[in-house]
């Protein structure tokens, strides 16, 4: 994609690519973020060949929420878990 693409998704859209995608430069607009279920990892691009780069979001996503790439797919999930404060 061109520097300065906007990827406008729903929750539960995906992208499916055959071979690899370049992703940098790439915006995300995410449409109603309201709707985002914490117990749910959304796939939002998957590809055949590789990833390279992480799309910015246009906007904050709701709090506790990133995007990150893992293996051929960049998800959104809800950053959780526990805190342990060892002394």
């Amino acid at each position: 994609f061109a520097p300065g693409v906007q990827y406008r998704a729903n929750p539960g859209d995906l992208l499916d690519v055959t071979g690899a995608l370049d992703v940098s430069g790439m915006t995300l607009h995410l449409n109603t973020p309201e709707t985002l279920d914490r117990h749910q990892t959304y796939t939002l691009i998957q590809t055949t060949g590789g990833v390279t780069g992480v799309p910015t979001p246009d906007a904050p996503l709701p709090a506790g929420w990133k995007v990150v790439r893992r293996g051929n797919a960049i998800l959104l999930l809800a950053e959780g878990g526990t805190l342990l404060n060892l002394r």
